[in-house]
């Protein structure tokens, strides 16, 4: 029996295994984003300090914590594929992560997986999104792709005002509602600040 729940067990965990060695195959030759201030706020590169911060805030999003992947790519590569906002308090309030899925390891991308700011309505979501573009262009991406919900308006005016154009809409069975497809090419992206 235990033998049995070992083998389950172990099963279950290949598809992070697989994940975990795409993502650091495709993110080992990446140095970790800038720093930047923004008036008051600092944009920059996640550190292991910030992992709660960073599993509290999307818990405000989302039931439950991080998924079990997400904590992991984020302890092991999260300097490599994690941008913070950073308070004058020195408290992460902001935070996007990137991963590489198969299909963008075939088309020179990196996956936007999951922004979140926690003020709304200041341009720092945009603000991070445009950092973050700026730091793959700088490692020869070609592009970003992301996945949001079409009832996510801020997200979705954020991507667009940064470039993002809709390649496929569907219906995602698990979130139970539509969804697009989108993409940057990192070549077309607008350089300036926020």
């Amino acid at each position: 029996m235990f033998i049995n729940s070992l083998i389950i067990h172990l099963c279950s965990l290949r598809p992070i295994a697989v994940f975990l060695l795409r993502n650091y195959r495709a993110s080992r030759n990446l140095s970790g984003c800038s720093f930047k201030r923004l008036k008051d706020i600092t944009l920059r590169p996640f550190y292991k300090q910030d992992f709660k911060s960073v599993d509290n805030l999307y818990r405000k999003y989302h039931s439950g914590g991080l998924p079990l992947r997400l904590k992991v790519l984020l302890l092991l590569m999260g300097q490599r594929l994690c941008v913070i906002l950073e308070s004058p308090a020195n408290k992460a309030f902001g935070f996007e992560i990137y991963y590489f899925n198969p299909r963008d390891i075939e088309e020179g991308t990196v996956h936007q997986a999951f922004t979140c700011v926690n003020i709304t309505g200041k341009g720092l979501g945009t603000a991070l999104r445009r950092h973050s573009l700026d730091y793959f262009a700088s490692h020869g991406f070609r592009g970003v792709s992301s996945r949001v919900s079409l009832s996510n308006l801020p997200s979705l005016k954020s991507n667009m005002k940064l470039g993002f154009k809709v390649i496929e809409q569907y219906f995602d069975e698990e979130m139970q509602e539509e969804r697009a497809y989108l993409r940057v090419e990192l070549n077309k992206t607008v350089k300036k600040g926020v």
